[in-house]
């Protein structure tokens, strides 16, 4: 992460005028430190959802040989479902609720 030149200024100046600098630099690290973690957080999410959608994709053309048309039909109720949940509609409970009674299956995910 690359911090603004006009924030690090800032950062010195405030360093400058207080009276105990080393508590400033452990605040200024800390909250440093959780905005990356934030970050790599939001990327190993992102990372995981990627390959999910892939290998749901590839699975789907492997075992019952679907091709992209399909697969993307595939994807699009996903996405669908996805955002009834982002939007509290439904939840992950309804989910799997769903998937026992239509397809008689309970994943354990762990």
């Amino acid at each position: 992460m690359s911090l603004s030149r006009k924030y690090r200024r800032a950062m010195e100046r405030k360093l400058l005028r207080d009276k105990n600098p080393m508590a400033e630099i452990k605040r200024a690290s800390s909250e440093v430190y959780e905005q990356l973690h934030n970050r790599a957080v939001d990327k190993d999410t992102h990372d995981l959802v990627s390959a999910m959608y892939y290998l749901i994709g590839l699975a789907l053309k492997q075992e019952y040989g679907f091709g992209a048309i399909r697969v993307m039909r595939v994807y699009q109720n996903i996405d669908s479902q996805l955002e009834k949940w982002q939007s509290g509609e439904l939840k992950s409970t309804d989910f799997r609720r769903m998937a026992m009674d239509e397809l008689g299956i309970d994943l354990q995910i762990q």
